[in-house]
């Protein structure tokens, strides 16, 4: 080997163990951002945690001493607040009064095949009599305020409808007719709107949501008893067994069957045993978890290959949620990007410097 061409081969070596070296050092830092990354992840998926923990542990407090959402008995009737109700027709009990059931089915008869309605008024007035079977004698009544009605006797209608809530049995006040002669009764019950929504979700909503129109019932009622019913049914999804078990938190979906909620979301729900019930307190996780968190379904995991993911499990109250903190991959390989460029650069100026050099060496 000729003696001047030994600092050449000695400036390439160099040059090549620059370049090695500078590889493995973008290697590092990309390992290096990449865990740094993935520790900002977990403690912001650990923060998340222990702020999903401690809102638990805040409705398990309020459930067992403080106001509830929901009350269920053991049976898994709701008492608080109460269930949809069928709405029912006020039927004459058969057999209970077979000759006051006679007196109607004609007067029926007479009013709406004959269209004589006077004959069909002397007939309601005998069902309505004094010793008649309660029931016969409400509907009775109820028939006699829709004749005066239809005839333009408001004052008479009026009286009828009068008679009809005072012989009207307790337990018949929930019923289609009783529900539409409370609606228009003076001074107005304060019963009447309560009794009324009870029969949302029943299958009679149109029904029920024209009375409550007619009987200037506020829409936020409507909406409310909605809501309320929309609770239920998430509440109900949550197995008696499961009540009994252990778990004291649970997180369900956002079932929302009437849909009034823009969009469905999982809820935090607590309970409390108390004697033979057990008294709710739920709330949305809106505004609880970042933007970059969220929480994992049953079935769902991380996996997404274009994101850099870490999962924490929550403890106690909630025990056994995963909550996942993602970023996109590209961040950091942008980063270890720069990182790479600014070493480049480094050994560029390295290489021409050390050209010059050489060059002013051989001359």
């Amino acid at each position: 080997m000729r003696r001047g061409h030994l600092p050449v081969l000695l400036f390439l070596l160099a040059a090549g163990g620059v370049a090695l070296l500078g590889s493995r050092v973008v290697a590092s830092e990309r390992a290096s951002a990449e865990r740094a990354a993935r520790e900002t992840l977990r403690a912001r998926a650990q923060s998340a945690a222990a702020a999903l923990e401690a809102h638990a542990s805040r409705l398990l407090k309020e459930a067992a001493t403080g106001d509830p959402d929901a009350v269920r008995d053991e049976e898994g009737r709701f008492l608080e607040p109460p269930g949809s109700a069928p709405l029912a027709r006020l039927d004459p009990v058969r057999g209970a009064d077979p000759e006051a059931e006679f007196y109607l089915a004609e007067g029926e008869r007479a009013e709406a095949e004959d269209g004589d309605t006077a004959r069909a008024a002397g007939l309601y007035g005998a069902a309505a009599a004094e010793g008649r079977d309660a029931v016969a004698r409400a509907v009775a009544r109820f028939r006699l305020a829709a004749l005066c009605r239809r005839a333009g006797d408001r004052a008479a209608a009026e009286g009828e409808e009068a008679s009809f809530l005072a012989v009207l049995p307790k337990d018949r006040r929930r019923t289609w007719e009783a529900l539409v002669v409370r609606g228009r009764a003076s001074p107005p019950d304060p019963e009447w709107v309560p009794d009324l929504l009870l029969h949302l979700g029943s299958g009679s909503d149109a029904v029920v949501r024209g009375l409550a129109r007619d009987g200037g019932v506020p829409a936020s009622a409507v909406e409310a008893r909605y809501a309320d019913l929309a609770l239920l049914e998430r509440l109900r999804s949550i197995d008696l067994a499961f009540l009994l078990g252990l778990t004291e938190c649970v997180l369900v979906e956002d079932a929302d069957p009437w849909r009034l909620l823009e969009r469905d979301e999982r809820r935090l729900v607590a309970w409390s045993r108390h004697g033979t019930v057990f008294r709710f307190r739920e709330e949305r996780l809106e505004g609880l978890l970042p933007a970059s968190v969220r929480l994992l379904a049953d079935g769902d995991g991380p996996g997404d290959p274009l994101l850099l993911e870490e999962v924490v499990v929550t403890g106690d109250p909630v025990r056994g949620q995963r909550i996942l903190a993602s970023a996109p991959r590209a961040g950091i390989e942008a980063e270890a990007r720069r990182g790479a460029w600014l070493l480049g650069g480094a050994l560029a100026a390295l290489l021409l410097a050390g050209g010059a050099a050489f060059a002013l060496s051989v001359r």
